[in-house]
């Protein structure tokens, strides 16, 4: 084996220190390499197994020791089940979408090397968890875009789109720097959030949106600090990516309760309980209730606020309360 071919074929090396313990000495002259090749190969072999030294005299001998059998908690055999779903929402739940069956495929090896009790237990919860999420599109067809953009991603490399606009459907090309690929639960859709050269900013893109693909010689830095959670809670909310808006809403109604139990967005928190005079509300209801959230301003927040009508009211920004109102009465016209 040539050396340069040791470090690209550690697999081998993995299962020649498998078999039993190994020195230095013994895995170049099983190689065919010197002592400082089969030692790089060693040490990168360290990052990734469970390899352990043991000295005797002048030799160290270097062991790979065998995982242990699976073992799961039953909140983490639900966290896979819970996963599976959800993960085949990104297609049409059919076994031809590539996420479907390569989530299938992996809790069916997951299975295979469990205890029986396990697995038993693993199969009783898949006939009680599920998921909720309606699967609204099929990526089979663009499996390989995908690949192509995680890649990239992962390499640095500038990609070339030829991009449909989501507003008018006008396919432009577009220089891209591809940071991340995320599933969207709004309409169980997968995005890819980059820097577009186009309009010098980092924009979410549609998958489904994206005609072709180029991987360009080209290389790029992404930016210290970025973090995909951190950025989709400051600048995507509601599947509409825009800029952030402290929004303050009045809730009255059922939506006090709901409000109150559930959490929309990380910022969210409750300014103001009020009690009308005379109410016979007692200390833990209320007849209103004030929060307050920063999230990403536009569609998806307009749909979000118009979804809890009518026992909900913007206070603040007065230009979003504005145009809450002129959605209530072209309603209203419509229906009258």
């Amino acid at each position: 084996m040539a050396k340069q071919n040791l470090y690209s074929r550690l697999h081998e090396v993995q299962q020649y220190i498998e078999s039993k313990p190994r020195t230095q000495q013994e895995t170049a002259r099983y190689f065919g390499v010197d002592r400082q090749t089969a030692k790089r190969a060693i040490d990168r072999l360290s990052v990734y197994t469970n390899l352990s030294e043991r000295r005797e005299g002048r030799c160290i001998y270097y062991q790979i020791e065998k995982p242990r059998p699976l073992e799961f908690t039953a909140l983490e055999l639900a966290t896979l089940i819970l996963s599976k779903e959800a993960i085949i929402s990104t297609g049409s739940g059919r076994i031809d979408s590539p996420f479907a069956e390569s989530a299938s495929t992996l809790l069916q090896k997951v299975r295979d090397h469990i205890p029986l009790s396990l697995r038993m237990r693993l199969d009783a919860f898949a006939d009680v968890y599920g998921s909720a999420i309606i699967p609204a599109k099929d990526f089979s067809e663009h499996f390989n875009t995908i690949e192509m953009l995680v890649k990239a991603a992962i390499d640095g490399d500038l990609v070339r789109l030829r991009y449909a606009n989501l507003t008018d459907g006008k396919v432009k090309v577009r220089r891209v720097a591809p940071y991340n690929v995320y599933f969207d639960p709004d309409g169980a859709t997968l995005k890819m959030i980059g820097h577009d050269e186009l309009r010098d900013s980092v924009i979410p893109f549609s998958i489904d949106h994206i005609k072709s693909i180029e991987i360009l010689p080209e290389k790029f830095t992404k930016p210290k600090g970025h973090d995909l959670k951190t950025f989709l809670e400051k600048n995507c909310f509601n599947g509409i990516h825009g800029d952030p808006v402290t929004v303050r809403l009045k809730l009255t109604g059922v939506n006090i309760k709901i409000f109150a139990e559930r959490s929309f967005h990380p910022s969210q928190k409750i300014v103001k309980n009020s009690v009308s005079a005379g109410s016979r509300a007692s200390r833990r209801s209320a007849d209103s209730m004030i929060v307050e959230m920063t999230v990403a301003g536009g569609r998806g927040l307009e749909r979000f606020i118009q979804s809890w009508l009518p026992d909900i009211e913007v206070i603040s920004p007065g230009h979003l309360r504005e145009k809450i109102c002129q959605t209530l009465i072209s309603s209203t016209k419509s229906f009258s």
